[in-house]
């Protein structure tokens, strides 16, 4: 078949291709209704994507196909999506096969497309394989040439693979920027943690050629905020039943929060992904009022890491005076801002992560118990944002400062209770994010899935119910 029918059909079916790849059932009712379809309409459908109940194996032609309990399955083999993921340090490059299932090493041999994980792997001297093999982190800075040749070089190697080797059926790519994404102008409007590719245009990322053949091939190749992509990963992760949170899948409201280098929110409501004017989630750089809290006794651990010193030296650190420079954003006092200067006396983004490595993290609330203090009030000022003011059922909290500080995951709930109405905080549930370092790329992969009808309008997701609650 086609690649542009490949790919015509799939923005066609998407509600029944997401339905079957989430479900894995053979109850008619369930899958009818989560496709938001008639059966008959279903069984129609499954038809056109090449369903022959006849078959004990599907074709290369065959998204969807009967195993042999008679469930609904999709055929991995179909085509292949992948996910970039561009940051600052470490961008990271995924490949999804039709289940959106990222690639193990293992599949790479057994898809037949093991030469292209090698050269992959081989493209940077600096290039490592994640812990699951399915997927390859490059070194890249904030330069925008050192990102443009990243992009071109993956690019090249995809189209290539693509081209010469019949087992691999490139259908798109997703790529995801810390940033707001101008889909009219096609621009990225605002990225405070890569300076460089602010206000440029999506096409001088990659080469004029790429774009041209990727054109003439009918791939689809999707540009979409981190944040966004992060989501996707987080609430698809839900269906699947071996996720500790599975119970969770069909909550209509869901928050996924990143503390990190700096701070994003995804949003889910009433089962749709919420995508604002062009983007939405810039939390930390909304403007937020100085936290303040008593001040400790004289003398204490806390009224030294107050005044500045450290513990172990007692060697006094100048305050940083939160004023003095404008974050990216514009403004001298956004959340990001807060965060750095009151809790890590920062001023600058590699101060903040020469003082947030995973080392100084473990042991931040024993060698700064006064700054800990500030941080959770930041955090439960997140928290009564979130749900008193949205009413989310479920907030994924993801990051470094998440997972690095023992403590702060444990205080959660705590907070939640503390700085939010009660009947909203008891129906909220706080979970940690997966932590996985391919979760936005494979989330790009996802993004690029979901754009397969050749528009030029930014991705709407929806997700319906799938069964009862277990």
């Amino acid at each position: 078949m086609e690649k542009q029918k490949k790919i015509e059909s799939i923005g066609k079916h998407r509600n029944l291709l997401n339905a079957v790849r989430r479900l894995k059932t053979n109850d008619r009712s369930i899958l009818s209704s989560s496709a938001s379809l008639s059966w008959p309409t279903v069984e129609s459908n499954a038809k056109k994507l090449g369903l022959d109940k006849n078959k004990k194996k599907p074709g290369k032609d065959d998204a969807i196909y009967l195993d042999s309990s008679g469930t609904y399955r999709i055929s991995p083999k179909y085509g292949f999506f992948v996910g970039i993921s561009v940051s600052v340090g470490s961008s990271k490059i995924t490949v999804c096969d039709f289940s959106l299932t990222p690639l193990t090493g293992k599949d790479f041999d057994a898809y037949g497309i093991t030469n292209f994980y090698k050269v992959l792997t081989e493209l940077d001297p600096a290039c490592v394989e994640s812990s699951g093999g399915c997927s390859v982190c490059h070194k890249t800075t904030d330069g925008f040439t050192e990102i443009r040749n990243m992009l071109s070089c993956v690019i090249d190697l995809l189209l290539r693979e693509d081209e010469n080797n019949s087992a691999f059926d490139l259908l798109g790519i997703g790529i995801a920027f810390p940033g707001i994404i101008n889909f009219q102008s096609n621009r990225i409007e605002f990225s405070p943690n890569i300076e460089s590719i602010r206000d440029k245009h999506l096409s001088a990322l990659i080469p004029s050629t790429h774009l041209q053949d990727i054109k003439d091939r009918h791939i689809v190749l999707y540009f979409e905020h981190d944040t966004e992509c992060a989501t996707l990963y987080e609430k698809e992760k839900l269906y699947d039943p071996k996720c500790r949170d599975y119970r969770l899948r069909n909550k209509e409201n869901l928050a996924c929060v990143y503390i990190g280098t700096g701070v994003g929110l995804g949003l889910i409501m009433n089962h749709t992904l919420v995508r604002g004017s062009n983007s939405c989630g810039e939390l930390g750089h909304i403007k937020t009022p100085q936290i303040v809290i008593p001040d400790p006794p004289e003398g204490t651990p806390e009224y030294f890491d107050m005044k500045g010193y450290t513990l172990t030296e007692r060697k006094m650190e100048k305050p940083v005076d939160i004023h003095a420079t404008k974050c990216a954003c514009g403004k001298t006092d956004c959340l990001e801002k807060r965060i750095r200067a009151d809790v890590f006396n920062s001023d600058s983004q590699d101060d903040y992560n020469s003082k947030t490595t995973t080392e100084r993290l473990n042991e931040f609330q024993e060698k700064h118990p006064y700054r800990y203090r500030v941080l959770e009030e930041y955090v439960a000022y997140i928290l009564s944002l979130l749900i008193d003011l949205l009413g989310v059922d479920v907030i994924v909290f993801s990051g470094k400062l998440i997972s690095k500080i023992p403590s702060l995951k444990g205080d959660l709930e705590t907070l939640k209770y503390a700085n939010s109405i009660a009947i909203s905080a008891i129906n909220c549930t706080l979970i940690e994010g997966s932590q996985d370092i391919e979760s936005v790329a494979i989330g790009a992969a996802m993004a690029a899935f979901n754009k397969c009808d050749y528009t030029g309008n930014p991705i709407q997701v929806s997700w319906l119910k799938t069964g009862e609650d277990s």
